[in-house]
């Protein structure tokens, strides 16, 4: 799998302009016994893991968990504040725990002029370029954000890869991890691949973050919806994309989905 392209970039893709946050999820410890319950955390500031004060996360709508063929418990959901967000989750067997969380969806509206400005600092593909030229922008626009985040913790000895590279959900923007994404070494490959509704996404930015920088790493997206990247410094990294599009409602002029997930490299 190669990637169509690679750069590194100083902006801050998924904050965008007036909405300087990130929002993640991220477990206790990476890896866990079968039977064991651990802690989730869902934390939210300017930067991923920057110095900057944490923030509301946002109200979640929905937690959800796979883990083989069965899913984690997810026990009771913890709000301080709007702040400290937490979860736990009991993981039943061995595997790969995936745990996604979605957020109640959020409303803004742009200026002609600062919406450009927008669209230029998000990595914005094909698709979407070819929709935004269908008109010009000149009234406010109305933009309606749907935002999820995923980790992953592997639990006891897989016996495979539990569907690694396959959309798993459905319907929706899936980020999706080819190889185990727990207990990378630095320098190893790693391999994502991006879904619409269960369908590749070609020329779509994909961002890898390490904790406590703003630089991106951005690739975008071969015909498969896959990149590959050698993760060259140990750390938490959060792998993250954009999708925008024309929205078939009334309540909105665009749509975007924003998906994250966090990994770790040793």
């Amino acid at each position: 799998m190669r990637a169509i392209f690679w750069a590194i970039s100083g902006l801050i893709l998924l904050m965008g302009v007036g909405s300087a946050r990130e929002t993640w999820v991220v477990p206790e410890r990476f890896t866990g016994t079968p039977g064991a319950t651990l802690r989730f955390e869902l934390l939210s500031s300017a930067s991923f893991y920057g110095s900057e004060p944490s923030e509301p996360v946002g109200k979640v709508v929905r937690v959800r968990s796979r883990l083989g063929g069965g899913d984690p418990v997810v026990l009771a959901l913890s709000d301080s504040d709007g702040k400290g967000v937490g979860f736990s989750a009991t993981l039943s067997q061995p595997g790969v725990a995936t745990i996604l969380v979605e957020f109640e969806p959020t409303d803004r509206e742009f200026d002609p002029e600062r919406w450009e400005a927008y669209l230029r600092e998000i990595h914005v593909s094909e698709r979407g370029r070819a929709a935004m030229a269908e008109g010009q922008v000149k009234r406010r626009v109305r933009e309606r954000i749907i935002r999820r985040t995923q980790s992953f913790v592997r639990v006891g000895e897989p016996l495979d890869q539990d569907a690694k590279g396959r959309p798993q959900w459905g319907g929706t923007l899936e980020l999706v991890p080819v190889n185990d994404p727990v207990g990378l070494r630095v320098g190893e490959a790693f391999s994502v691949k991006i879904f619409q509704a269960g369908m590749p996404i070609e020329g779509q930015a994909i961002c890898f973050v390490l904790s406590g920088e703003r630089r991106e790493h951005v690739l975008f997206s071969a015909s498969d919806g896959g990149v590959e990247v050698r993760l060259d410094a140990p750390g938490l990294w959060r792998v993250g994309c954009v999708d925008l599009r024309r929205s078939t409602g009334l309540d909105a002029d665009w749509v975007t989905e924003v998906l994250t997930m966090v990994i770790e490299v040793k």
